[in-house]
């Protein structure tokens, strides 16, 4: 997973223009139940794909469902889509909900959409959100 993580940490800092962290955030895997951040909900997404992903403060740590597979494009999208995060928090903290957050949130989807095209994986609806594989 180490060099997973590399090389997305690597597409997110040149797609975003972040600088690269001071130290690679650590990932760690999840129970559902265990995901702390229903944040989709607050876009109106389906519960379907709420919370496969949360970063938590400086120094970054990223949480991942353990649902989530990183041998599968959609999987590292959402990987990528917290990596954009954590560069994210190096520029200060974003209240929930907020402008900021929302544009940050924003940022973020925007790079995993540009994953998920450059992986060949079909968008789909409004949202741009992938259809699961």
């Amino acid at each position: 997973m180490d060099a997973l993580i590399a090389q997305l940490l690597h597409l997110a800092v040149a797609w975003t223009g972040y600088s690269e962290p001071a130290s690679v955030p650590v990932v760690q895997v999840v129970s559902a139940e265990q995901m702390p951040c229903p944040c989709m909900g607050f876009f109106g997404y389906s519960m379907q794909i709420q919370g496969y992903g949360a970063t938590i403060e400086l120094p970054a740590r990223l949480l991942l469902r353990e649902d989530v597979d990183l041998s599968k494009p959609y999987g590292s999208s959402i990987l990528l889509h917290e990596l954009v995060h954590a560069l994210q928090a190096q520029q200060g903290p974003a209240q929930y909900g907020s402008t900021l957050w929302q544009r940050r949130e924003h940022e973020a989807y925007q790079v995993q959409f540009r994953f998920l095209r450059a992986s060949g994986v079909a968008l789909s609806g409004r949202s741009g959100m992938a259809r699961r594989e």
